[in-house]
């Protein structure tokens, strides 16, 4: 035990459970139990989805605005967005997000994105010419236009009349045109960053409705209309703006903001953990450290893809300790045996007892006192 002289813990959230910041308290008690002495170092993370915000703003000590928008289903709701310095953080989820809804609400067909462009107008109304836009958790697939149609977007139909406000999923199909002159007005000279964990495009078997579409609700025949709108729509954007978006990555993120905020707010797209990542400055907390922890209420094969997980092991030559609520499989990190990954909850404990806070949290402890222990 004496070797340890510093431990970085930069873990997700346990989703359900523990938030970042819980788990790497946790992990501290575990590590002090067995070397007072350790260095534990704390760090906040996310992987630009639901959390992002709160993490981004937590270690940069910057500040919470509330305004009034509109939810996924055009009703009233207080959403937060954060300001670090002279940036704008719009997490999507806090007014677009799929926690806004309860089971029976949940259709991406019916759905937009409407509040997530009026957080963004806020603060451009507000002065801030930074924007960046942490894309995860919608309850969304309407290629971000309804978000886009807040900021100014004229939306027209088949039939070339102004489609009303709250543009959703069912909507795409009967687009006809668009335009983009209001839209340019509010934006004017500010920049725009997305922050986005997934690679997907737009459409197709691996795009925003076939992949995330059923978990926010939509029927099999929902996901193969969604697919057919987004489709549609990326002809619209290529016709009429001579743009392909159908093979750009990230562009199905997050039911297609990822590719209405590169098309219309010229966004550069980033991983959202690399961006936390140097909020909090992991590289250099890891540079002397003897062991770097982290985890994610679940280890599986897309933890290697843009989660944070993956992110950290891929930062650090140093020695990494993965720990996941429940482990599926293989990680797809290339370890090269630096990297340990350990299923912190016993396969007999039903998920229902172990995403209890205090559970998973005594759980997170003895599999750290294990892995120390054995050193």
């Amino acid at each position: 035990m004496e070797k340890y002289r510093k431990i970085v813990v930069a873990s997700d959230s346990f989703k359900g459970s523990l938030s970042s910041m819980q788990v790497a308290e946790a992990v501290e008690n575990a590590v002090h139990d067995l070397c007072p002495q350790c260095e534990v170092v704390k760090l906040p993370m996310a992987d630009g989805g639901e959390g992002t915000l709160k993490t981004l703003v937590y270690a940069s000590r910057g500040k919470m605005i509330e305004c009034t928008v509109h939810d996924p289903l055009m009703r009233p709701v207080k959403a937060e967005y954060g300001i670090i310095g002279d940036r704008a953080i719009i997490e999507m989820a806090a007014a677009s997000g799929l926690t806004l809804l309860s089971e029976s609400e949940r259709d991406p067909l019916a759905a937009t994105s409407f509040g997530t462009g009026e957080m963004i107008r806020h603060a451009l109304e507000r002065g801030f010419r930074k924007i960046l836009v942490t894309i995860g958790g919608s309850a969304t697939c309407d290629a971000g236009l309804g978000a886009m149609q807040a900021l100014g977007l004229r939306l027209f139909d088949t039939d070339g009349r102004p489609m009303p406000d709250g543009f959703a999923g069912r909507d795409m199909i009967h687009t006809g045109d668009f335009c983009t002159a209001a839209l340019r007005d509010t934006l004017g000279d500010a920049s725009v960053v997305a922050a986005c964990d997934v690679n997907n495009p737009l459409y197709g078997e691996n795009g925003a409705a076939y992949v995330y579409a059923p978990q926010k609700g939509a029927t099999a025949g929902g996901v193969a209309a969604l697919d057919a709108g987004l489709r549609h729509i990326a002809r619209i954007i290529h016709r009429s703006l001579g743009m392909d978006i159908s093979s750009l990555p990230g562009a199905g993120a997050a039911g297609g903001m990822g590719g209405a905020l590169s098309v219309f707010l010229s966004a550069q797209m980033k991983r959202g953990v690399e961006l936390v990542m140097e909020q909090v400055g992991f590289r250099q907390h890891a540079a002397d450290a003897d062991l770097i922890i982290t985890g994610e209420g679940k280890i599986d094969r897309q933890t290697s893809m843009g989660k944070v997980v993956g992110g950290i092991a891929a930062a650090t030559d140093r020695r990494v300790l993965v720990l996941g609520g429940r482990v599926e499989g293989g990680s797809g990190i290339d370890s090269g045996g630096r990297i340990t990954v350990m299923e912190v909850t016993p396969r007999s404990m039903p998920d229902v007892i172990a995403m209890r806070r205090d559970v998973a949290r005594e759980n997170i402890e003895k599999a750290v006192r294990t892995f120390l222990s054995g050193e």
